[in-house]
């Protein structure tokens, strides 16, 4: 399994999730730095950026978009899944249509829309009802690498935006 930004707030869940259920994983980071602790969290792999060109993977989550994205399509093993749900380059994705088909037989892009995935699954109290179990059981760790009072969620927006902030950023009501 791949998970692109997999030093992020979601990616570093992703990945203990993932570990936590057996998958190999290989976490996508944007530099070694951002990638410090996400071994830790149960990554067997980590890399700066993603290549068009190695192994192919049965699972990617990608969140990056534009040329992660484009990656992630020439990287999926026939039949896998790619789960795209964000696009954090706000970047296009352009890629070889024909690659696509002659290499990864069956591969499915799924576009991952949390809000249409709760109307759906009508799951949304039992999901967080387990990840709140699991941060409580220390089983799950929450990253959280920002804290900060409600005054100052200027100067936390901006450390998320400008990517400072490897994990969750937390606001206090003063």
């Amino acid at each position: 399994m791949l998970v692109t930004g997999a030093s992020g707030g979601v990616g570093r869940f992703a990945v203990q999730l993932a570990s936590r259920a057996g998958a190999h994983v290989t976490g996508v980071v944007g530099s070694p730095e951002r990638g410090e602790g996400v071994r830790e969290l149960g990554a067997e792999e980590i890399v700066v950026g993603l290549d068009d060109e190695g192994e192919g993977f049965d699972l990617i989550l990608e969140s990056a978009g534009g040329a992660s994205l484009a990656a992630a399509l020439a990287r999926i093993a026939s039949g896998g899944t790619i789960v795209s749900f964000g696009n954090s380059s706000r970047e296009a994705t352009t890629f070889d249509v024909s690659g696509f088909y002659g290499r990864a037989t069956g591969a499915r892009l799924y576009a991952f829309l949390i809000f249409d995935e709760l109307a759906r699954e009508g799951s949304g109290a039992a999901d967080l009802t387990l990840l709140a179990e699991l941060v409580a059981e220390d089983a799950l760790d929450p990253q959280i690498s920002l804290e900060a009072g409600w005054r100052e969620s200027t100067e936390a927006i901006e450390a998320l935006l400008q990517r400072r902030v490897a994990g969750k950023a937390v606001l206090h009501v003063d």
